[in-house]
């Protein structure tokens, strides 16, 4: 009970009497912690965002390798538009416990790689949110929530605002074939918004991605209840192609683009066809999931804990390596980061990029990535091409901050996608 006291004293003198605040971006910080997912209970190919006050739950779930389970406890902590600590205590947030016990774990069955899986739902009835915002959702042992093993990012909106959006061919000629404009008209009649270049942020994320998301403080037009986003290039984004896909879910049968499955005690292998590089190739129209997996095994009933752990070899043959860049991932199977799990490296012998994963057992949706040198920002042309009809998922987050307001909240939240 001291503990939990101290631990709760710690984060309100962190975040509210140093007024200091700190950026957080999701993690994982132990290496035998694999597939981290976080998304609406019942959905798991949604985006983590609820509505305030309704029965919407988020289903957070994670691996440890090994056979021994540990004590884990989570906590969820309010951010603003830019994922840094608000200097809120957390009982002005959050109704109910700050720590809450992982209880919900079981032991893998029949994998060849022994794992523990834990999983939590919230809000729940020991802990409910009451603002709307950005969230983190934090896992560490016992009450250690300064040092955690897990932090994952997701959203609370108050719908208090209507947004019309659209994605259409730019305006630009020399970008009309590759690139996605996306227009935005934010309705809000209920909302009285006095000052909107200092109180409304628009925030837009093409595909679950952080590397190439627009911030823009500024619309290009303010009328009666209306603020309008439609300058051709803030809201620019590279089209890409459609996403390549990788089913694993099965031992036994090969799948499309698997070359073959090697066990080599204590482990499979799943070596798939060298990719090809889709520059400069015509666009191939195939559904995809625009770069989310889902856990499934064939052979039986319950994927959570039944699903193997693989290791996937990556290959992208190239008879040069890029000199001004590094070849990445990109995709949920590597959390949408470009880290050095995700990072392709080139062979020269073989004259190809390669990679190996660790995968549980599903489906995964990929692509390779160009990140130039001191550059952040993931290129796909290169690679995979750039094609306007390609079809995209974009989250429009409206985020309001009055004058005399002390916290960031989410007033408005929809998906556009390009093709639909």
């Amino acid at each position: 009970m001291i503990r939990r006291w101290l631990s709760v004293w710690m984060l309100f003198f962190g975040c509210v009497c140093t007024g200091t605040s700190q950026f957080v971006e999701e993690s994982v910080a132990v290496s035998s912690i694999k597939t981290v997912q976080l998304f609406k209970k019942g959905w798991e190919l949604s985006f983590p965002v609820i509505l305030l006050g309704s029965d919407d739950q988020l289903m957070l779930a994670f691996d440890e390798l090994g056979d021994n389970a540990k004590t884990y406890h989570y906590t969820l902590v309010h951010c603003n538009s830019s994922w840094e600590v608000s200097n809120l205590h957390p009982n002005e947030y959050l109704q109910g416990f700050v720590h809450q016990p992982l209880e919900d774990y079981r032991f893998s069955l029949n994998t060849t790689v022994p794992y523990v899986h834990y999983q939590a739902v919230f809000p729940n009835d020991d802990v409910r949110l009451m603002l709307s915002g950005n969230y983190i959702v934090k896992v560490y042992e016992e009450f250690d929530d300064l040092h955690p093993v897990v932090v994952k990012r997701f959203s609370v909106v108050e719908s208090l605002v209507n947004i019309d959006a659209a994605v259409k061919y730019p305006v630009d000629p020399q970008l009309r074939k590759t690139h996605q404009q996306v227009d935005v008209r934010v309705l809000h009649p209920r909302l009285s918004i006095n000052n909107p270049l200092h109180e409304v942020r628009l925030v837009v994320v093409q595909n679950g991605r952080t590397d190439n998301l627009v911030v823009l403080q500024k619309p290009d037009f303010i009328r009666a209840g209306e603020l309008v986003y439609d300058h051709p290039r803030p809201l620019l984004f590279e089209a890409g192609q459609q996403y390549r896909w990788l089913d694993i879910r099965s031992t036994r049968f090969l799948s499309e683009h698997v070359a073959r499955v090697v066990y080599s005690a204590p482990y499979y292998h799943v070596e798939l066809q060298p990719d090809v590089l889709r520059s400069g190739t015509p666009f191939f129209f195939r559904e995809d999931a625009n770069g989310q997996y889902v856990v499934s095994v064939r052979e039986y009933d319950d994927a959570a804990i039944e699903a193997d752990y693989l290791f996937v070899h990556f290959s992208l043959p190239m008879a040069q390596p890029y000199l001004d860049g590094h070849v990445y991932l990109l995709g949920a199977l590597g959390q949408n980061a470009f880290s050095q799990a995700t990072r392709m490296e080139y062979q020269a012998e073989k004259m190809a990029y390669e990679q190996t994963l660790l995968l549980k057992q599903g489906f995964y949706n990929y692509q390779y990535a160009l990140v130039p040198y001191r550059k952040t920002t993931g290129l796909l042309a290169p690679i995979e091409g750039a094609f306007v009809e390609a079809e995209n998922d974009y989250q429009i987050f409206v985020y309001y901050k009055a004058a005399n307001d002390y916290y960031e909240r989410l007033v408005g939240y929809t998906v556009v996608n390009s093709r639909k």
